[in-house]
């Protein structure tokens, strides 16, 4: 339930980014998508099946998916609309599994709470896995990547994910996944 969880938080954090850079607009033109049209119904409808909870979950997984598809192929001239789109589908997703209890933390702080949680049971600290980075950025800077490779060797086998973006490197927990 937990890696659940905490796929729908990170889910909800690129969501947001997303929307936010390209100014999202809930009432804007949206991607004609059935599941991004038919939230608040499915919920409905699985709610007037005898309050059938694992459908509403399953439905959330659908959702999510999708969510995370259309952000990675977005591209600069669709940005806006499915920027517009994932504003509608948060609102909506908001308000019906707000109703259930779902998604009334701050994404960033569940985030980094779980990641602490993990870390405090693998009896790692964060600031030895910052460290490890800028040791794997340095080593790639001097073109030793015999070393950098054996950095993320070493996070990988103690459970830590990192994951190099053009904006640098972020680090993740492999149980979470």
């Amino acid at each position: 339930a937990e890696s659940h969880t905490y796929y729908f938080y990170n889910t909800i954090k690129k969501m947001q980014e997303f929307i936010k850079q390209y100014c999202g607009n809930e009432n804007g033109e949206i991607l004609e998508a059935e599941t991004a049209l038919t939230i608040k119904e499915k919920f409905v409808e699985a709610m007037d099946d005898d309050f059938n909870t694992t459908a509403t979950i399953a439905n959330l997984h659908i959702v999510f998916k999708y969510i995370n598809n259309i952000i990675k192929i977005a591209k600069k001239d669709t940005g806006q609309k499915v920027a517009n789109t994932l504003a509608k589908m948060w609102k909506d997703i908001a308000e019906v599994y707000g109703i259930l209890g779902f998604f009334g933390q701050e994404p960033e702080k569940f985030i980094q709470e779980m990641k602490e949680k993990y870390l405090n049971k693998m009896g790692i600290e964060k600031p030895y896995i910052e460290e490890k980075i800028k040791e794997r950025k340095e080593a790639k800077v001097n073109k030793n990547y015999e070393l950098a490779d054996s950095i993320r060797a070493e996070l990988d086998e103690k459970g830590i994910i990192l994951n190099d973006t053009l904006e640098g490197t972020s680090w993740d927990i492999k149980e979470l996944y």
